[in-house]
């Protein structure tokens, strides 16, 4: 079941900037966030793709002043500077949009991104792992992908559904 957490004083829970071109969510109804369990979907199955091999914190997250080593087994928030995605002043030619300054505004700022966002801007994109200032971060013993087996029963169902809706 869930337990409640004081989000109060987590600034990047309340930062309605952090990845805001890839945030389309909502907060619960009054109804909603009275219930024990709260399981949404999107239609588009845009969201469901990402469930398998999320790594989610669980309880509350654990402040820390930097610097802070990066660690992609830990969810979290991170508030980094953002990189410049530039050579003599053009935006490089990175697989679009750019994770960490999609509309390339953020350059040179601090800003808080999420685990998975930076995770892959390192892994994939290969930005150098940047100095992070501040991060809050669940401890590992806290992270899990606790999405994955609900993931392995909704994706098959998914397909049934999808088939019998074209035949």
């Amino acid at each position: 079941a869930l337990t409640p957490v004081d989000w109060s004083t987590i600034a990047p829970a309340h930062d309605h900037r952090l990845e805001s071109q890839f945030d389309w969510t909502r907060r619960p109804l009054e109804a909603e966030a009275a219930k024990p369990w709260l399981v949404c979907f999107d239609r588009g199955q845009s969201y469901f793709a990402t469930w398998s091999g999320l790594v989610l914190g669980m309880g509350a997250p654990e402040h820390h002043q930097g610097p802070v080593t990066f660690d992609e087994k830990r969810a979290g928030w991170w508030r980094i500077t953002i990189p410049d995605n530039t050579v003599d002043g053009h935006r490089q030619a990175l697989p679009y949009p750019d994770l960490l300054d999609p509309d390339g505004s953020q350059a040179g700022r601090d800003r808080w991104v999420t685990t998975p966002a930076l995770g892959y801007a390192i892994r994939a994109l290969g930005i150098p792992a940047p100095v992070v200032h501040e991060a809050w971060v669940w401890p590992k013993e806290r992270c899990a992908r606790v999405l994955d087996p609900l993931y392995k029963r909704l994706k098959p169902a998914l397909a049934a559904l999808q088939a019998m809706q074209v035949g």
